[in-house]
Protein backbone atom coordinates (compact mmCIF):
# COMPACT_ATOMS: atom_id res chain seq x y z
CA UNK A 1 0.00 0.00 0.00
CA UNK A 2 1.40 3.38 -1.03
CA UNK A 3 1.05 6.73 0.71
CA UNK A 4 -0.22 9.38 -1.69
CA UNK A 5 1.20 12.86 -1.17
CA UNK A 6 -1.07 15.91 -1.27
CA UNK A 7 -0.28 19.60 -1.09
CA UNK A 8 -3.60 21.05 0.05
CA UNK A 9 -6.57 20.10 2.24
CA UNK A 10 -8.80 20.16 -0.84
CA UNK A 11 -6.57 17.67 -2.64
CA UNK A 12 -6.63 15.43 0.43
CA UNK A 13 -10.43 15.68 0.51
CA UNK A 14 -10.68 14.54 -3.10
CA UNK A 15 -8.72 11.39 -2.35
CA UNK A 16 -10.54 10.76 0.92
CA UNK A 17 -14.07 11.37 -0.37
CA UNK A 18 -16.46 8.83 1.08
CA UNK A 19 -14.34 8.18 4.17
CA UNK A 20 -16.35 7.39 7.28
CA UNK A 21 -13.64 7.77 9.91
CA UNK A 22 -10.70 10.00 9.03
CA UNK A 23 -7.69 9.63 11.32
CA UNK A 24 -5.48 12.72 11.08
CA UNK A 25 -2.16 11.55 12.52
CA UNK A 26 0.08 14.52 13.28
CA UNK A 27 3.78 13.69 13.40
CA UNK A 28 6.36 16.30 14.38
CA UNK A 29 9.40 14.03 14.29
CA UNK A 30 10.43 10.66 12.79
CA UNK A 31 9.45 7.34 14.26
CA UNK A 32 11.63 6.98 17.38
CA UNK A 33 14.96 5.21 17.11
CA UNK A 34 15.52 4.46 20.80
CA UNK A 35 14.22 0.92 21.45
CA UNK A 36 11.91 1.76 24.37
CA UNK A 37 10.39 4.78 22.66
CA UNK A 38 9.93 2.93 19.37
CA UNK A 39 8.32 -0.01 21.17
CA UNK A 40 5.69 2.21 22.80
CA UNK A 41 5.15 4.37 19.69
CA UNK A 42 4.59 1.31 17.53
CA UNK A 43 2.27 -0.33 20.04
CA UNK A 44 -0.05 2.68 20.28
CA UNK A 45 0.05 3.53 16.56
CA UNK A 46 -0.67 -0.05 15.53
CA UNK A 47 -3.61 -0.20 17.94
CA UNK A 48 -5.13 2.89 16.33
CA UNK A 49 -4.55 1.57 12.82
CA UNK A 50 -6.16 -1.78 13.66
CA UNK A 51 -9.34 0.12 14.52
CA UNK A 52 -9.73 1.29 10.89
CA UNK A 53 -11.14 -0.55 7.89
CA UNK A 54 -11.58 -0.07 4.14
CA UNK A 55 -14.22 2.65 4.64
CA UNK A 56 -11.76 4.82 6.56
CA UNK A 57 -8.76 6.99 5.79
CA UNK A 58 -5.44 7.99 7.31
CA UNK A 59 -4.06 11.46 6.75
CA UNK A 60 -0.46 11.77 7.89
CA UNK A 61 0.30 15.44 8.57
CA UNK A 62 4.05 15.56 9.10
CA UNK A 63 6.86 18.05 9.53
CA UNK A 64 9.18 16.79 6.78
CA UNK A 65 10.03 14.04 4.30
CA UNK A 66 12.29 12.23 6.77
CA UNK A 67 9.41 11.75 9.19
CA UNK A 68 7.15 10.52 6.41
CA UNK A 69 9.77 8.06 5.19
CA UNK A 70 10.11 6.60 8.71
CA UNK A 71 6.37 5.76 8.70
CA UNK A 72 6.16 3.95 5.36
CA UNK A 73 6.37 0.56 7.06
CA UNK A 74 2.86 0.93 8.49
CA UNK A 75 0.76 1.01 5.27
CA UNK A 76 2.37 -2.30 4.31
CA UNK A 77 0.87 -3.92 7.41
CA UNK A 78 -2.39 -1.95 7.42
CA UNK A 79 -3.43 -1.53 3.78
CA UNK A 80 -7.20 -1.30 4.36
CA UNK A 81 -7.62 2.43 5.02
CA UNK A 82 -6.65 4.86 2.30
CA UNK A 83 -3.34 6.56 3.08
CA UNK A 84 -2.55 10.19 2.28
CA UNK A 85 0.15 12.50 3.58
CA UNK A 86 1.02 16.19 3.63
CA UNK A 87 4.00 18.14 4.90
CA UNK A 88 2.67 20.99 7.02
CA UNK A 89 4.53 23.49 9.19
CA UNK A 90 3.65 26.86 10.73
CA UNK A 91 4.47 30.01 8.79
CA UNK A 92 6.96 32.58 10.07
CA UNK A 93 5.44 35.78 11.41
CA UNK A 94 8.26 37.94 10.16
CA UNK A 95 12.01 38.43 10.26
CA UNK A 96 14.44 37.43 12.96
CA UNK A 97 13.95 39.33 16.23
CA UNK A 98 17.21 39.36 18.18
CA UNK A 99 16.15 41.93 20.80
CA UNK A 100 13.86 39.74 22.89
CA UNK A 101 16.01 36.57 22.69
CA UNK A 102 18.97 38.70 23.78
CA UNK A 103 16.93 40.18 26.63
CA UNK A 104 15.89 36.68 27.67
CA UNK A 105 19.53 35.47 27.43
CA UNK A 106 18.84 32.79 24.85
CA UNK A 107 21.78 31.29 22.99
CA UNK A 108 22.43 32.65 19.48
CA UNK A 109 19.89 35.48 19.89
CA UNK A 110 20.16 36.54 16.24
CA UNK A 111 18.96 33.15 14.99
CA UNK A 112 15.48 33.00 16.52
CA UNK A 113 12.36 33.44 14.41
CA UNK A 114 8.77 33.86 15.62
CA UNK A 115 5.92 31.94 13.98
CA UNK A 116 2.21 32.64 13.42
CA UNK A 117 0.99 29.52 15.20
CA UNK A 118 2.28 26.39 16.86
CA UNK A 119 3.15 23.49 14.59
CA UNK A 120 0.24 21.56 16.10
CA UNK A 121 -2.22 24.34 15.23
CA UNK A 122 -0.90 24.39 11.66
CA UNK A 123 -1.65 20.67 11.38
CA UNK A 124 -5.02 20.92 13.12
CA UNK A 125 -5.95 23.66 10.66
CA UNK A 126 -5.02 21.39 7.72
CA UNK A 127 -7.05 18.50 9.17
CA UNK A 128 -10.11 20.68 9.80
CA UNK A 129 -9.96 22.11 6.28
CA UNK A 130 -9.69 18.64 4.75
CA UNK A 131 -12.64 17.38 6.79
CA UNK A 132 -14.66 20.50 5.93
CA UNK A 133 -14.08 19.85 2.23
CA UNK A 134 -15.09 16.19 2.59
CA UNK A 135 -18.32 17.27 4.32
CA UNK A 136 -19.52 18.67 0.99
CA UNK A 137 -19.76 15.14 -0.41
CA UNK A 138 -20.44 12.87 2.59
CA UNK A 139 -20.91 12.71 6.34
CA UNK A 140 -18.19 11.28 8.53
CA UNK A 141 -16.02 11.80 11.58
CA UNK A 142 -12.62 13.43 11.98
CA UNK A 143 -10.24 12.09 14.64
CA UNK A 144 -7.03 13.80 15.72
CA UNK A 145 -5.46 11.37 18.21
CA UNK A 146 -2.32 11.96 20.22
CA UNK A 147 0.62 9.59 19.78
CA UNK A 148 -0.03 7.96 23.16
CA UNK A 149 -3.70 7.13 22.51
CA UNK A 150 -4.43 3.42 22.04
CA UNK A 151 -7.84 1.97 21.20
CA UNK A 152 -9.70 -0.44 18.96
CA UNK A 153 -12.81 -0.45 16.80
CA UNK A 154 -15.00 -0.84 19.88
CA UNK A 155 -14.09 2.66 21.06
CA UNK A 156 -14.88 4.20 17.67
CA UNK A 157 -18.27 2.51 17.57
CA UNK A 158 -19.03 3.59 21.14
CA UNK A 159 -18.04 7.19 20.43
CA UNK A 160 -20.14 7.29 17.28
CA UNK A 161 -23.14 5.84 19.10
CA UNK A 162 -22.76 8.53 21.78
CA UNK A 163 -22.39 11.22 19.10
CA UNK A 164 -25.65 10.14 17.47
CA UNK A 165 -27.45 9.97 20.81
CA UNK A 166 -26.55 13.59 21.59
CA UNK A 167 -27.17 14.85 18.04
CA UNK A 168 -28.53 18.37 17.82
CA UNK A 169 -30.31 19.79 14.75
CA UNK A 170 -29.34 16.72 12.79
CA UNK A 171 -25.61 17.02 13.54
CA UNK A 172 -24.03 14.35 15.79
CA UNK A 173 -22.13 15.56 18.83
CA UNK A 174 -18.37 15.89 19.04
CA UNK A 175 -17.29 13.19 21.49
CA UNK A 176 -13.99 12.54 23.27
CA UNK A 177 -13.10 9.63 25.54
CA UNK A 178 -11.63 10.44 28.93
CA UNK A 179 -9.42 7.90 30.70
CA UNK A 180 -8.97 8.26 34.47
CA UNK A 181 -5.29 7.35 34.11
CA UNK A 182 -2.95 9.45 32.02
CA UNK A 183 -0.29 6.72 31.98
CA UNK A 184 -0.92 3.05 31.26
CA UNK A 185 2.37 1.15 30.87
CA UNK A 186 2.88 -0.92 27.74
CA UNK A 187 3.72 -4.51 28.59
CA UNK A 188 7.33 -5.23 27.70
CA UNK A 189 8.58 -1.65 28.05
CA UNK A 190 10.91 -0.64 30.88
CA UNK A 191 9.86 2.18 33.20
CA UNK A 192 11.53 3.75 36.18
CA UNK A 193 9.84 2.59 39.38
CA UNK A 194 6.96 4.78 40.44
CA UNK A 195 6.86 7.01 37.37
CA UNK A 196 3.57 5.72 35.96
CA UNK A 197 1.81 5.99 39.33
CA UNK A 198 3.25 9.48 39.89
CA UNK A 199 1.97 10.71 36.52
CA UNK A 200 -1.48 9.36 37.29
CA UNK A 201 -1.42 11.01 40.71
CA UNK A 202 -0.38 14.32 39.18
CA UNK A 203 -3.07 14.40 36.48
CA UNK A 204 -6.01 12.85 38.33
CA UNK A 205 -6.43 15.27 41.21
CA UNK A 206 -10.15 15.77 40.70
CA UNK A 207 -12.03 12.84 42.20
CA UNK A 208 -15.29 14.26 40.84
CA UNK A 209 -14.21 14.16 37.19
CA UNK A 210 -16.45 11.22 36.28
CA UNK A 211 -19.45 13.00 37.81
CA UNK A 212 -18.63 16.24 35.99
CA UNK A 213 -18.37 14.34 32.70
CA UNK A 214 -21.72 12.64 33.27
CA UNK A 215 -23.39 16.02 33.84
CA UNK A 216 -21.47 17.81 31.04
CA UNK A 217 -19.92 20.14 33.57
CA UNK A 218 -16.37 20.01 32.25
CA UNK A 219 -14.34 20.36 29.07
CA UNK A 220 -15.66 17.84 26.54
CA UNK A 221 -13.18 18.07 23.64
CA UNK A 222 -9.83 16.51 24.54
CA UNK A 223 -6.64 16.53 22.50
CA UNK A 224 -5.67 12.98 23.41
CA UNK A 225 -8.50 11.57 21.30
CA UNK A 226 -11.59 13.10 19.77
CA UNK A 227 -14.29 12.37 17.19
CA UNK A 228 -15.82 15.39 15.48
CA UNK A 229 -18.36 15.37 12.62
CA UNK A 230 -17.05 16.72 9.32
CA UNK A 231 -19.99 19.15 9.28
CA UNK A 232 -18.62 20.99 12.32
CA UNK A 233 -15.16 21.64 10.89
CA UNK A 234 -15.86 24.64 8.62
CA UNK A 235 -17.72 26.60 11.33
CA UNK A 236 -14.93 25.81 13.80
CA UNK A 237 -12.33 27.28 11.46
CA UNK A 238 -14.17 30.58 11.48
CA UNK A 239 -14.18 30.99 15.25
CA UNK A 240 -11.16 29.30 16.87
CA UNK A 241 -8.17 31.38 17.90
CA UNK A 242 -5.05 29.61 16.72
CA UNK A 243 -2.90 31.74 19.01
CA UNK A 244 -4.15 29.96 22.12
CA UNK A 245 -1.66 27.26 23.06
CA UNK A 246 -4.08 24.82 24.75
CA UNK A 247 -5.78 23.95 21.46
CA UNK A 248 -8.23 21.36 22.79
CA UNK A 249 -9.65 23.79 25.35
CA UNK A 250 -10.01 26.44 22.64
CA UNK A 251 -11.76 23.99 20.29
CA UNK A 252 -14.10 23.01 23.12
CA UNK A 253 -14.99 26.69 23.60
CA UNK A 254 -15.53 27.20 19.88
CA UNK A 255 -17.76 24.13 19.57
CA UNK A 256 -20.05 25.44 22.28
CA UNK A 257 -20.03 28.99 20.92
CA UNK A 258 -21.11 27.60 17.56
CA UNK A 259 -24.05 25.92 19.26
CA UNK A 260 -22.78 22.39 18.68
CA UNK A 261 -23.06 19.60 21.20
CA UNK A 262 -19.80 18.33 22.69
CA UNK A 263 -19.62 15.50 25.19
CA UNK A 264 -16.90 13.59 26.97
CA UNK A 265 -17.24 9.87 27.64
CA UNK A 266 -15.67 8.30 30.74
CA UNK A 267 -13.80 5.14 29.68
CA UNK A 268 -12.34 3.22 32.60
CA UNK A 269 -11.75 -0.04 30.72
CA UNK A 270 -8.15 0.08 29.48
CA UNK A 271 -8.85 -2.62 26.89
CA UNK A 272 -11.16 -0.12 25.15
CA UNK A 273 -9.12 3.05 25.54
CA UNK A 274 -5.84 3.90 27.23
CA UNK A 275 -3.03 6.44 27.11
CA UNK A 276 0.57 5.25 27.04
CA UNK A 277 2.88 8.27 26.71
CA UNK A 278 6.64 7.84 26.28
CA UNK A 279 7.28 8.74 29.91
CA UNK A 280 9.86 6.31 31.25
CA UNK A 281 11.74 8.32 33.86
CA UNK A 282 11.42 11.05 36.44
CA UNK A 283 12.92 13.52 33.96
CA UNK A 284 10.38 12.56 31.29
CA UNK A 285 7.56 13.19 33.75
CA UNK A 286 9.04 16.53 34.77
CA UNK A 287 9.01 17.68 31.14
CA UNK A 288 5.31 16.78 30.81
CA UNK A 289 4.48 18.61 34.04
CA UNK A 290 6.50 21.66 33.00
CA UNK A 291 4.68 21.90 29.69
CA UNK A 292 1.27 21.41 31.29
CA UNK A 293 1.89 24.11 33.90
CA UNK A 294 2.58 26.57 31.09
CA UNK A 295 -0.85 25.91 29.51
CA UNK A 296 -2.59 27.79 32.32
CA UNK A 297 0.19 30.22 33.17
CA UNK A 298 -1.52 33.02 31.25
CA UNK A 299 -4.33 33.06 33.85
CA UNK A 300 -3.42 35.63 36.53
CA UNK A 301 -3.90 34.14 40.00
CA UNK A 302 -2.55 34.65 43.48
CA UNK A 303 -0.52 32.62 44.11
CA UNK A 304 0.63 31.99 40.55
CA UNK A 305 -0.46 28.78 38.88
CA UNK A 306 -4.06 28.11 37.81
CA UNK A 307 -3.28 24.64 36.47
CA UNK A 308 -5.16 21.69 37.96
CA UNK A 309 -1.72 20.33 38.81
CA UNK A 310 -1.48 22.99 41.51
CA UNK A 311 -4.80 22.05 43.13
CA UNK A 312 -4.41 20.37 46.52
CA UNK A 313 -5.83 16.89 46.93
CA UNK A 314 -9.58 16.87 47.44
CA UNK A 315 -11.28 14.87 50.18
CA UNK A 316 -11.20 11.56 48.34
CA UNK A 317 -7.57 12.13 47.41
CA UNK A 318 -6.65 12.78 51.03
CA UNK A 319 -8.36 9.54 52.05
CA UNK A 320 -6.36 7.65 49.42
CA UNK A 321 -3.16 9.27 50.64
CA UNK A 322 -3.97 8.27 54.21
CA UNK A 323 -4.84 4.62 53.58
CA UNK A 324 -2.91 3.62 50.44
CA UNK A 325 0.90 3.76 50.77
CA UNK A 326 1.51 3.34 47.03
CA UNK A 327 -0.64 6.38 46.22
CA UNK A 328 1.01 8.31 49.04
CA UNK A 329 4.46 7.70 47.50
CA UNK A 330 3.22 8.48 43.98
CA UNK A 331 1.57 11.70 45.07
CA UNK A 332 4.66 12.77 47.00
CA UNK A 333 6.81 12.39 43.87
CA UNK A 334 4.21 14.16 41.71
CA UNK A 335 3.94 17.12 44.08
CA UNK A 336 7.72 17.37 44.42
CA UNK A 337 8.08 17.63 40.62
CA UNK A 338 5.25 20.15 40.41
CA UNK A 339 6.91 22.33 43.08
CA UNK A 340 10.26 22.01 41.31
CA UNK A 341 8.78 23.13 38.00
CA UNK A 342 6.83 25.99 39.59
CA UNK A 343 9.98 27.26 41.30
CA UNK A 344 11.80 27.34 37.96
CA UNK A 345 8.87 29.12 36.31
CA UNK A 346 8.61 31.72 39.08
CA UNK A 347 12.36 32.39 38.89
CA UNK A 348 12.14 32.89 35.13
CA UNK A 349 9.13 35.20 35.46
CA UNK A 350 10.86 37.28 38.14
CA UNK A 351 13.94 37.68 35.98
CA UNK A 352 12.48 38.10 32.49
CA UNK A 353 8.75 38.77 32.89
CA UNK A 354 7.97 35.69 30.75
CA UNK A 355 8.41 31.95 30.96
CA UNK A 356 9.02 29.43 28.22
CA UNK A 357 9.25 25.72 27.52
CA UNK A 358 10.69 23.75 24.62
CA UNK A 359 8.48 21.22 22.83
CA UNK A 360 9.76 19.52 19.72
CA UNK A 361 11.56 22.04 17.51
CA UNK A 362 9.79 25.06 19.00
CA UNK A 363 9.99 27.25 22.09
CA UNK A 364 6.74 28.53 23.59
CA UNK A 365 6.78 31.85 25.42
CA UNK A 366 3.98 32.63 27.87
CA UNK A 367 3.11 35.85 29.67
CA UNK A 368 0.88 36.00 32.73
CA UNK A 369 -2.41 37.62 31.74
CA UNK A 370 -1.94 37.14 27.99
CA UNK A 371 -4.03 34.32 26.45
CA UNK A 372 -1.84 34.18 23.34
CA UNK A 373 1.37 32.17 23.23
CA UNK A 374 4.44 33.15 21.20
CA UNK A 375 6.02 30.40 19.14
CA UNK A 376 9.76 30.65 18.42
CA UNK A 377 12.28 28.47 16.63
CA UNK A 378 16.03 28.69 16.27
CA UNK A 379 16.89 28.68 12.58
Amino acid sequence: MQIEMVTSPEEAAQGLAGAHFLAAEMMYKPRPEKPAERFVFDATFRARLEALNQRDGVLLIVNDAKTLESLRVFPETYPQPRWFAAIVNPRPLGHYKPDLPRQWEWDAPGHWMIFKTSDRWARIDFALRAAAAISKTNAGMLMMPAHDAAYGRELLERLEKTALYFACDGIPASVSPFAPNQHTPVAGANYEDGVSAAMNAAFARDSNMHRKIRHDDVQAFWGKMNMTPFAMCAPLLGIVSQKVWEDDKEIDRALRDCGFCARALWIKDQSIYRQSPPVFSRQDLKQVIERTLHYSLNIPTRPLGASSLNHPLDFEGKIRRLFFPQFRRANALAEALIRECMAEIETRLARYGVSWVDWGDYRYVVRVGDPDVEVWKKI
